[in-house]
């Protein structure tokens, strides 16, 4: 097994730790969950060995091939993005992993995670922020106030400019509020990343930053305890942690 791959997989056991710990889940057994995006698939393997009954979509064809190959059992679909061909109210977990930047529309996006989910089930999603100081695609630093055109002027003048960049969306903290206000009748809210945020910045998480600059920062921040204090208050009042999420469950008709 390539070190590569040893890395995936690695990641894939820790987005599930995560996940679980999240979410707040201590038995997977007779649980569904839905993945959009599933990538390698390993995280679903996760879910798959916890108990979980899983169920994976992806819309790049050849990482559809690749993961179907590498698990020939597993329940992949291979979709268009838009509407997911399942029936209502099916899973109890929908979870995307850098995902929703990707999307067409994070509105439908989410009409269609709560379509799926049954009452009282949670969407767990993770994405970048792009009012942080990071840009996790290109692994480069990132400046919170880049909107898309001064974000694609900045990616020039670094070097670091591809066609990749125009088919991501610059999501940032008000974006995703916006869009849950929206769906506020139907979802209640559980988590926007801050507090976990807070929960994970230590030396074992700082330490998984790829972008050795800012990883140096972080670490000297986290070594240094008043400053510390302030400076996780300024970043999560200014909206600038990493990464944003979207915890919530689907409302159960007639609870509020």
């Amino acid at each position: 097994m390539s070190t590569s791959e040893d890395k995936n997989l690695l990641r894939a056991a820790n987005q599930f730790k995560t996940f679980v710990s999240d979410c707040g889940i201590s038995d997977g057994a007779d649980f569904t969950i839905i993945e959009m995006g599933f990538g390698n698939g390993h995280f679903l393997k996760e879910c798959e060995l916890a108990g979980m009954e899983t169920i994976g979509f992806e819309v790049r064809s050849d990482t559809y091939k690749k993961t179907k190959e590498r698990y020939p059992d597993g329940n992949w679909h291979l979709y268009d993005g838009g509407k997911v061909p399942l029936e209502d109210e099916c899973c109890d977990y929908l979870v995307s992993f850098q995902v929703l930047e990707h999307v067409e529309s994070i509105d439908k996006f989410l009409d269609e995670s709560i379509r799926l989910l049954r009452p009282g089930g949670t969407m767990y999603h993770v994405f970048p922020n792009y009012r942080s100081f990071y840009e996790g695609h290109f692994n480069i630093l990132w400046l919170p106030f880049l909107t898309k055109s001064t974000g694609r002027a900045y990616m020039k003048l670094i070097r670091k400019y591809s066609e990749y960049y125009e088919t991501l969306k610059l999501v940032k903290p008000r974006t995703v509020r916006n869009a849950l206000d929206r769906h506020s009748d139907k979802l209640e809210i559980i988590s926007l990343g801050k507090e976990e945020f807070f929960d994970k910045f230590n030396s074992v998480q700082i330490a998984k930053v790829r972008q050795k600059f800012l990883r140096n920062v972080l670490l000297w921040i986290d070594r240094r305890k008043y400053l510390k204090k302030f400076g996780l208050w300024f970043i999560v009042k200014c909206g600038m942690y990493y990464p944003l999420m979207i915890i919530a469950k689907k409302k159960v008709k007639g609870k509020e």
